[in-house]
């Protein structure tokens, strides 16, 4: 899976391949690639944006999500 892109804008550069590494094609037209195919500012600021309400509502969640009443209680003594 992997981390998620923390900068840049969102898009596909120039000279990567998408898929799988091309096995011996016979038409030499597909082999050129296009100019930077990058989507909109638009998309990358969606990105931006629900890549920090993931980690803001991981951060608010976890805890009340993996609460259970059937877990060990904690109690505090005091020692003297």
């Amino acid at each position: 899976m992997g981390l998620p892109r923390f900068y840049g804008r969102v898009g596909v550069e120039a000279g990567v391949p998408i898929g799988p590494p091309d096995v011996d094609k016979k038409d030499d037209a597909q082999k050129s690639m296009p100019a930077y195919q990058g989507k909109g500012p638009l998309w990358t600021v969606a990105y931006y944006l629900v890549l920090a309400a993931g980690a803001v509502g991981f951060y608010w969640l976890l805890f009340p999500l993996t609460e259970s009443k059937h877990a060990l209680g904690v109690t505090f003594s005091k020692v003297k």
